[in-house]
């Protein structure tokens, strides 16, 4: 079974690859003073390619949202009513390992423990859903809001004008 990884992101990462400026639908790194979570599925295949993608944690993932767009998690006490807590594909980004940083989750608490409890038993589906959203983007498929895979792997590939 593969050890679930929560790491946060590197400013130097988006800063490098003047990430902000190529997608305004990237979400900010920072978050109420503490640089935000993401989980990291290793190796997604992505144009012919296998590439480390993050994925946020979002508390509020607005129920309208397609199903096939979000990997639900249990409700935290910040979820708010018809919304729900999640690992938000729009919103995944492919990633070097260099820029991975420690991420402090609070396993002290039971949510928290029964958020990472929830990913590792279903860390396969989570693989396979954030695998077919990627395949769906390959194939054109562009929900509102989603950030553009496409100019980031090319950002972080020095690949011109793709």
């Amino acid at each position: 079974m593969q050890k679930v990884k929560i790491v946060s992101l590197s400013e130097k990462f988006f800063d490098e690859h003047d990430l902000y400026n190529i997608d305004d639908e990237i979400m900010p790194n920072e978050t109420n003073g503490h640089n935000r979570p993401y989980v990291i599925i290793i190796k997604l295949k992505y144009k012919g390619n296998k590439q480390d993608f993050a994925i946020p944690f979002r508390n509020n993932i607005a129920g309208h949202h397609d199903k096939a767009t979000y990997f639900a998690l249990p409700p935290r006490k910040e979820t708010r009513k018809y919304h729900r807590h999640g690992l938000h594909f729009i919103k995944m980004l492919p990633i070097d390992k260099k820029y991975f940083l420690k991420y402090n989750y609070p396993t002290n608490n039971a949510s928290a423990s029964l958020t990472i409890a929830y990913i590792q038993k279903n860390f396969k589906q989570l693989v396979q859903r954030a695998q077919d959203y990627i395949d769906s983007f390959s194939k054109g498929y562009r929900p509102p809001l989603c950030v553009d895979i496409d100019k980031i792997y090319n950002a972080i590939n020095g690949i011109q004008g793709e």
